[in-house]
């Protein structure tokens, strides 16, 4: 079993976790927990409403199915750097 930390949340990922290559199309997100790369394909880890345990999807997949949801979860964590001017 793995654990990964975000946003001061750990979580437990099982290693022997399936990963979903269709997400549920009907089913309501309670919060999007991480992304990683499992087999060099992105997976999102979604915790569902009424599911007990997070579900691994393939990123291309869950993308076409929760558009904004993925992009409110990248946007909470985009931070910019502010670098001095370059001097010519």
């Amino acid at each position: 079993m793995s654990v990964r930390e975000n946003d001061d949340k750990t979580t437990q990922i099982s290693e022997t976790t399936p990963v979903s290559t269709t997400a549920p199309a009907c089913k309501i997100i309670e919060e999007i927990l991480t992304s990683q790369e499992i087999d060099e394909k992105l997976t999102i880890v979604v915790k569902f409403v009424d599911i007990e345990e997070p579900q691994l999807i393939l990123a291309e997949q869950f993308n076409l199915l929760y558009p904004q949801e993925i992009i409110a979860f990248y946007e909470a964590r985009l931070k910019f750097c502010r670098f001095p001017p370059m001097e010519h």
